[in-house]
């Protein structure tokens, strides 16, 4: 009788350690699989590979409204027929405003658009080095939940308006520099062959010496042109 309920009793403990295990199993299978999934609201993927006029966090830019284009991918690598459907762009001032969702500069809201190629700002004014950080989102044709946002981009505007150049004109040492006078000289253009250079007339009182520069070099004497 002993030994009839000894074996009962382990009976039922192996019992118990299995449906133990199998719970475990059960478990470990979710959470590992949650872990191996990323999570994604749509069927594509973040926005990748954030341009500014065909440029990667672009400085100096001179145009008004700069072309913004990104790269879409699939959740499902073996996704067929997806397509972006629409489209929202966030531009803020700041990184901190953009982490927020403020979109101080533009916020396209829904576009409805497959377009994902030079998408023109048409937010506010640029000011000159306006530093514009951005991302964006997608709809697609599968799914009516959006893609998670991209990671945040830049742009840094150069010189918008001519009024705000503050540059000066750069040269040899005042006190140490042949005396040339170059006041009344203006920008003139090339043939497209040569870069810009300054041209002033004047008459000289000495023989002229030219010296051969490192590189290919044109002058003008006379109304000649000489290739050096």
């Amino acid at each position: 009788m002993i030994t009839r309920t000894r074996f009962l009793i382990l009976g039922e403990l192996a019992m118990n350690g299995m449906r133990c295990f199998a719970q475990f199993g059960v478990i470990l299978s979710v959470v590992t699989g949650c872990l191996a999934t990323p999570v994604f609201a749509g069927s594509l993927k973040a926005p990748n590979a954030l341009t500014a006029e065909y440029l990667r966090n672009p400085v100096g830019l001179d145009c008004a409204s700069p072309r913004l284009s990104w790269k879409l991918e699939a959740v499902d690598a073996d996704g067929r027929d997806l397509r972006q459907t629409a489209y929202q762009v966030l531009v803020a001032s700041t990184q901190k405003k953009l982490d927020r969702d403020e979109s101080d500069l533009w916020d396209s809201g829904r576009v409805e658009s497959p377009q994902s190629l030079n998408i023109a700002y048409s937010g506010a004014p640029l000011a000159s080095s306006q530093r514009c950080h951005w991302r964006v989102r997608v709809w697609d044709n599968a799914s009516s939940e959006p893609s998670a946002w991209s990671q945040p981009a830049r742009w840094v505007m150069g010189i918008v308006r001519p009024k705000d150049w503050r540059a000066e004109w750069i040269g040899a040492n005042a006190l140490t520099r042949p005396p040339f006078d170059l006041r009344g000289a203006q920008w003139i253009s090339s043939d497209g062959s040569f870069g810009r250079t300054r041209r002033k007339f004047f008459t000289s009182t000495t023989p002229v010496n030219v010296a051969t520069p490192p590189s290919s070099y044109t002058s003008m004497h006379n109304g000649i042109r000489w290739r050096l």
